[in-house]
C-alpha cells in the first residue's frame, strides 16, 4: 500500500484552532504549527510510517535532581547500554552546565536519547 492511499484511509480531522485567549501571536503560530505538523505524517514528510528506533529496550527516567545528593555520582555509574532508548521527562537539575553534561553522558550510553524538560529546567542558571 503506497503511502498516498494510507493517508486517504486515514480519518480526516478538521484543524483544530484555540478557542480561548487572548493567546500571544508567538503561540497561536505555534500552534498553528504543531497542527499542521498533525497533518504531515510521523516524520513531517507526508509519510504514515514512524522512524525506526535503533534499541531493543526503552527506558523512561524522571526526575533525576542530579544537583541533589549522591544523585549524580550514580548517574555517572551508569554503564553503556548501546541497545536501550532513553527518555528523560524532565527535573534534570537547574544548572545549565550540569544539565550539559547529562545530556552528554546520556548520548554516549544510550542508542537514542529523547529529553523533555521538567519545571526545574525553567530555573536553569549558567553557573
Amino acid at each position: 500500500q503506497s503511502a498516498d492511499q494510507a493517508k486517504e484511509e486515514l480519518p480526516q480531522v478538521s484543524q483544530p484552532r484555540l478557542v480561548a485567549g487572548p493567546w500571544p501571536p508567538e503561540l497561536v503560530a505555534a500552534f498553528d504549527v504543531a497542527s499542521a505538523a498533525l497533518h504531515e505524517g510521523p516524520g513531517g514528510d507526508g509519510s504514515t510510517e514512524w522512524p525506526a528506533l535503533r534499541c531493543d529496550r526503552l527506558l523512561a527516567w524522571s526526575d533525576l535532581h542530579v544537583d541533589m545528593g549522591e544523585n549524580l555520582r550514580h548517574f555517572e555509574a551508569l554503564e553503556r547500554q548501546p541497545d536501550a532508548a532513553l527518555i528523560i521527562s524532565g527535573d534534570v537539575c537547574t544548572n545549565l552546565q550540569r544539565l550539559e553534561d547529562v545530556l552528554r553522558i546520556c548520548t554516549e550510553r544510550f542508542g537514542e536519547v529523547f529529553y523533555v524538560p521538567g519545571n526545574h529546567e525553567l530555573w536553569v542558571d549558567k553557573r
